[in-house]
């Protein structure tokens, strides 16, 4: 059988969304003491909360489509000691789904001028270091080519 909010259900074939755990079960016992046997006079009562592994609770734990649900319980010796649910409205996460949408649209195209920017630059960079290059390459020319006649020169004399 399973309590939930007062009311008892038949555990078979039952799906239950939510977490299930055992509840607690107040008993009352009385003391009682007789002086001759025969009579009996109540000296105490005594009230004592028992686990009742008969009586089962739900603690609901539901999925929301647009919003994070937050599910907190702790327990204690096998019992149900803290429980915090925080439920956020759907309709508010619903609506809130625009906007992030709306950015993330306006974003790509951000990134693709940025993509041709940094694209652009380091192309210019390429030209300017193949520039550097053929530069290299003409005074590497000159400087041989000056060794050359000067070689000559001193085999000529």
């Amino acid at each position: 059988t399973v309590s939930n909010a007062g009311m008892s259900l038949d555990v078979h074939d039952k799906i239950f969304e939510g977490l299930l755990y055992p509840r607690m079960s107040g008993m009352a016992f009385d003391l009682l003491q007789s002086e001759d046997g025969e009579t009996y006079s109540k000296v105490q009562s005594l009230f004592i909360n028992v686990v009742d592994s008969s009586v089962i609770g739900v603690l609901p734990v539901h999925r929301s489509t647009f919003a994070n649900n937050d599910v907190e319980f702790e327990f204690k010796n096998g019992l149900l000691t803290r429980y915090k649910s925080v439920t956020p409205s759907e309709v508010l996460s619903f609506l809130q789904l625009f906007p992030a949408a709306a950015k993330a649209v306006v974003s790509i195209p951000a990134e693709i001028i940025q993509l041709k920017i940094d694209y652009s630059s380091k192309e210019a960079a390429y030209y300017d270091a193949q520039a550097a290059i053929i530069e290299a390459r003409r005074n590497l020319e000159a400087v041989e080519l000056s060794e050359d006649d000067d070689d000559e020169a001193t085999d000529s004399e």
